[in-house]
């Protein structure tokens, strides 16, 4: 054979896989769509924390769908969530007391008893502290729930 033979069946072999290729379609979404989605989900993440108490007896007495709680919530949002908290009352991380408090979330326990021992740690602000807790696992809980 020679080169210009080659270079002709080189060719073909180029051309024959061009025309096997199958195109796909692409799948455009509109621009508006989105932005509907996106401010919808604002309007029910905003009217979800305004039915959140910020009350002690409403957040005591809410009924918090413990169902909703795993691991993912407990480790990634609630977890730093309460050693940010835990250092800014006592100036120094305290893993024992974070390892406390999420276990007191994973057995179910109420926010008076979280509360009642926390009292000997965090003492008058250990009320306040549990409130923003209760807070936040109720945010969290409440938006796995309504899929937000």
């Amino acid at each position: 054979m020679t080169s210009n033979e080659e270079e002709e069946e080189d060719e073909e072999e180029l051309d024959a896989k061009r025309k096997r290729r199958v195109l796909v379609p692409l799948e455009y979404s509109d621009d508006e769509d989105d932005e509907k989605r996106t401010e919808d989900r604002k309007r029910k993440i905003k009217d979800l924390v305004e039915t959140i108490p910020t009350d002690k007896e409403g957040l005591w007495k809410w009924n918090v769908k413990w169902e909703e709680l795993d691991e993912n919530i407990l480790n990634n949002k609630l977890q730093s969530f309460v050693s940010k908290k835990i250092v800014g009352y006592l100036g120094v991380q305290e893993d024992e007391l974070v390892s406390f408090v999420m276990d007191h979330l994973r057995n179910h326990k109420s926010a008076e008893q979280l509360t009642k021992e926390m009292e000997m740690t965090l003492d008058e602000e250990s009320e306040l502290f549990v409130m923003k807790l209760w807070r936040m696992l109720i945010y969290e809980t409440e938006s796995k729930a309504r899929k937000l």
